[in-house]
């Protein structure tokens, strides 16, 4: 089944989920255990990474409804866990939704 994880934890940049109990690794150490709603909100984006999730996905799949500030106050509480990692970001796409993004750092720029 497409989108299934093979293992028990993603790792995206510096962080690692793992699956089974929602907790959050920065460099291989613990930094915090995610709500089921943030847990969700991160596996998604996470999911679709450098692509932009609709708000629509995430009220259906999710149950959110259309709470919209609540939707928003997830992504900026997520925004906030995800701030060590100054590679990743998570942005609102106007008109869209939302996208977890990974930069890649070039070595050759000037």
């Amino acid at each position: 089944k497409k989108g299934s994880p093979i293992s028990n934890s993603i790792s995206i940049g510096d962080y690692q989920l793992e699956l089974s109990t929602h907790k959050l690794f920065y460099k291989q150490e613990q930094s915090k255990t995610l709500s089921p709603k943030d847990f969700k909100l991160f596996y998604l984006l996470s999911e679709q990474l450098n692509q932009p999730v609709s708000r629509e996905k995430l009220f259906m799949k999710y149950g959110m409804g259309k709470k919209f500030m609540i939707a928003k106050q997830q992504h900026l509480a997520l925004r906030k866990l995800l701030e060590k990692d100054t590679t990743l970001s998570i942005d609102a796409v106007k008109g869209v939704g939302y996208i977890l993004s990974k930069k890649t750092n070039s070595p050759h720029r000037n």
